[in-house]
């Protein structure tokens, strides 16, 4: 979404590198304290007005429980607060995503997909799988963020260290680590696999929701090794 932000930047008469920086710093802390204040609420919510009633942990709804504690918190006005803050962010973000997903599958297939047609069925598609409910969404997409969300945080971080790695099969490997660990957790949390759940609570950080870490990070440096390997052989072979 970096770039819906950098573009919608340059857009507003913003083109040198540090007017851009400037103005996207100010708006992702604006963002942040945005959401912040949000998911905030969210958590002040979850907090206090889990008192009001009984959620089952196994078939919870969602969605019920959250304007029900709303309801018994601020009353009606509280409940349309919560009504318009969720439509708004998530306005914000469908559009984000939206676009970007646009963009995105239009520059990886040079044109042959077009930008408008890609936005148009992401709509239609999201538009018909939300008619399943918050809950069946969240059932169905959970796993697949759980998988996902651990690798992609491994490529931000070191993306953000882009420039001072020297040996960049630490990509291949931390990323490799993080997925596999990852794909065990959900796999032993869907189908409650104690063997596999007992292994990863072993490794530090694992009981606290962390077994990625240590993989990508051992990972990590056993492909940098590989690759410090391949390059003293190749740099002998030319000699």
């Amino acid at each position: 979404m970096a770039t819906i932000v950098i573009s919608s930047v340059k857009k507003r008469g913003y083109t040198s590198q540090n007017d851009m920086f400037k103005m996207t710093v100010i708006s992702g802390i604006i963002a942040a304290l945005c959401l912040a204040f949000v998911y905030g609420g969210l958590v002040f919510i979850g907090g206090t007005g889990s008192e009001f009633l009984t959620i089952d942990a196994d078939n919870p709804n969602r969605v019920a429980n959250l304007i029900f504690m709303v309801n018994k918190i601020m009353g009606q006005y509280g409940t349309i607060a919560l009504a318009l803050t969720v439509a708004l962010a998530c306005l914000t973000t469908s559009i984000g995503l939206t676009a970007t997903a646009g963009e995105f599958f239009s520059d990886l297939t040079h044109g042959k997909l077009k930008y408008k047609h890609i936005v148009i069925f992401t709509c239609l598609f999201s538009a018909i799988v939300s008619t399943n409910g918050v809950d069946s969404i969240i059932t169905f997409s959970g796993p697949i963020l759980s998988v996902l969300y651990p690798v992609a945080i491994v490529i931000i971080l070191l993306n953000l260290f882009d420039t001072r790695i020297k040996y960049k099969a630490i990509y291949k490997g931390a990323t490799l680590g993080a997925f596999m660990a990852s794909l065990l957790d959900t796999i032993a949390n869907i189908g409650k696999f104690e063997q596999i759940r007992s292994f990863l609570d072993r490794i530090p950080l694992g009981s606290e929701g962390f077994a990625w870490v240590i993989p990508a990070v051992v990972f990590g440096f056993a492909f940098i090794v590989l690759e410090m390997a391949m390059s003293n052989n190749n740099q002998n072979g030319v000699i």
